[in-house]
């Protein structure tokens, strides 16, 4: 039988909730004892036991790796030594009924009110125990707001809003993804490489390559899951990404074709992938006129979704 070790650092249950030192709550840890990679004292009082991490990734959102977890153990002076035998001869002992074994629980008020003196200990030179875990699973979506995930208000269409964001690792790869509405946003059509957004103005980027969030991107597609049409004006679907170190390029002005997607003429179902090149960091991604064949398009629709892959940076 697999055999958990359980720590939990709150000591008030009312209270209990977090991961690490989260304000408003003490952490629970349930690990198997399969996880436990060592122990080491840290200082006179202090007992850390080091794991492999069970979430293993940054809590920022970014997916960065992270090697390990680990409770600290508050000691009686230098007792350190005694207490790590104490917790290997628990671990190595006989049968257990049901594999749980209390190393550490801080909790001294329950929540019917109930109370004890002190917290449960695997050994009497244990005082407290501080749980200090790292964010989100390595394979898990991530949705809504980050670093990266963010607009400029010039690419705000009138169809469903905002560029929706969404990310998902597997393993070491990180797939974010980029929804874009094309509907009452307006190409010039003055000259190709100029950015599709709303008349009136505001930086139209619909996304910033942060790395830490979505990692070093190696390929990005951009597939049309709706066919662009024109509400006025003469009708461009030939659209393309462009990505450029400014956050603040607007309606009509150009962005270049810095390691964008040159997309050609779409419709629904048509996918383009390019592998490279590089995209800089901190560089903002818009949308631009391929050709000049718009002549003040204001579009009616026109939905894309921009895909990037980027691998993780290693911690």
């Amino acid at each position: 039988m697999e055999k958990y070790l359980y720590f939990r650092s709150e000591v008030d249950e009312d209270n209990q909730g977090g991961v690490g030192a989260v304000s408003g709550g003490g952490s629970t840890l349930l690990v198997p004892a399969s996880k436990l990679l060592g122990m080491q004292p840290t200082s006179a009082t202090n007992l850390r036991l080091t794991f492999e991490s069970v979430k293993n990734a940054n809590p920022s959102g970014n997916f960065r790796q992270v090697t390990n977890d680990f409770v600290d153990l508050t000691v009686a002076t230098r007792t350190a030594s005694t207490v790590a035998e104490a917790i290997l001869t628990k671990i190595n002992g006989g049968t257990h009924t049901d594999g749980f074994i209390v190393i550490a629980d801080d909790v001294v008020t329950f929540v019917d009110a109930t109370t004890r003196s002190s917290g449960e200990y695997i050994h009497a030179n244990i005082t407290a125990c501080t749980v200090s875990l790292q964010g989100a699973n390595n394979v898990g979506v991530q949705t809504g707001q980050s670093a990266s995930a963010g607009n400029g208000a010039g690419a705000v269409s009138t169809g469903i809003g905002k560029p929706q964001y969404n990310r998902s690792r597997t393993g070491d790869i990180i797939a974010t993804s980029v929804k874009f509405d094309l509907q009452g946003l307006k190409a010039k059509g003055g000259a190709a490489a100029d950015v599709i957004g709303l008349a009136a103005g505001g930086a139209a980027y619909i996304y910033r390559n942060v790395v830490a969030d979505n990692g070093i991107i190696f390929k990005q597609t951009l597939t049309c899951l709706e066919t662009a049409t024109a509400a006025s004006g003469t009708l461009t679907d030939d659209i393309n990404i462009a990505w450029n170190s400014s956050a603040s390029i607007a309606f009509d002005a150009t962005a270049g074709t810095g390691s964008g997607i040159n997309a050609g003429a779409t419709e629904i179902g048509d996918h383009i992938e390019m592998n490279g090149p590089h995209i800089a960091a901190n560089h903002y991604a818009y949308i631009t006129e391929g050709s000049i064949e718009a002549s003040d398009c204001v579009f009616s629709a026109g939905i894309y979704m921009l895909t990037m892959y980027g691998t993780v940076v290693p911690s």
